[in-house]
């Protein structure tokens, strides 16, 4: 007997219950340990079939020579080819004096080590052996070698290799007394020189300033009034100061009046 509050159902409203009560979507995907799939036209075999049992090993079968070994591995890079790079950073960071350095350094260092494979084969007694020769075959002095050796201990830096040269057995710093010149012999000197010449000799005599800060020298730099005169970045001509300081250095009348 059916309930007088809830009439009986009809055949449709009782379908629609039943549908509403089965999933939205069925597995499609077998479980492992089920039978491989017959149907090949469309799928293909099962993923539970041979193909799916076949045991992976990690990197696909290409027949490509070095492929499956490929990120595994760094080849270490040879010499020169590790001073080109490093000289082309330098080139493009550093001042044209300072790459020509580092160029004339480095070019030795690889020579000398022409026949070393990688920078990991490089001892420090073959560093030894390499200071021993600037002093001896090239004829360098104790602060060139002292220079060679800090560029050369840079460049091992940055490839790995920065305390192989704590041990170097290295000459002693000579520090020498800056030369001074008579007012006969500079005066003998300007008396030479034309006026040109005059005017670019006086400023490097009274600034104290380097080549290049000379070089890139405007007169906005110039102060008459205070007597001054700066050391300014010019970015749009590529020159920076050393060591990115601008400075302002006391003037002399004597510089300004030649000019």
């Amino acid at each position: 007997m059916e309930d007088a509050f809830h009439p009986p159902k009809s055949q449709r409203q009782l379908r629609l219950e039943r549908s509403s009560r089965r999933p939205l979507l069925r597995r499609v995907i077998p479980r492992r340990d089920a039978a491989p799939c017959k149907c090949r036209r469309n799928h293909g075999p099962g993923v539970g079939g041979a193909a799916a049992q076949a045991p992976r090993t990690g990197r696909p079968k290409l027949g490509v020579p070095g492929f499956e070994t490929a990120g595994e591995a760094t080849k270490k890079q040879p010499l020169h080819v590790a001073i080109t790079k490093y000289l082309e950073q330098i080139d493009t960071l550093k001042k044209p004096n300072t790459h020509r350095k580092y160029e004339a350094v480095l070019n030795r260092f690889g020579e000398f080590f022409r026949d070393i494979t990688s920078i990991d084969a490089i001892s420090g007694d073959d560093l030894t052996r390499f200071v021993v020769a600037l002093k001896r075959d090239h004829k360098l002095g104790a602060n060139t070698v002292l220079h060679n050796a800090i560029i050369v201990a840079q460049f091992l830096k940055r490839h790995g290799r920065g305390g192989i040269t704590r041990e170097l057995q290295l000459p002693e710093r000579i520090t020498s007394l800056p030369k001074e010149y008579r007012e006969e012999d500079l005066g003998r000197f300007f008396e030479a020189s034309y006026d040109s010449e005059r005017v670019l000799f006086s400023t490097f005599l009274l600034t104290g300033f380097r080549e290049q800060e000379v070089m890139y020298l405007f007169w906005s730099d110039i102060n008459l009034q205070l007597q001054t005169v700066r050391v300014t970045a010019k970015p749009e001509l590529g020159f920076y100061p050393k060591r990115c300081e601008e400075r302002t250095n006391p003037c002399l009348r004597r510089t300004h009046r030649r000019a």
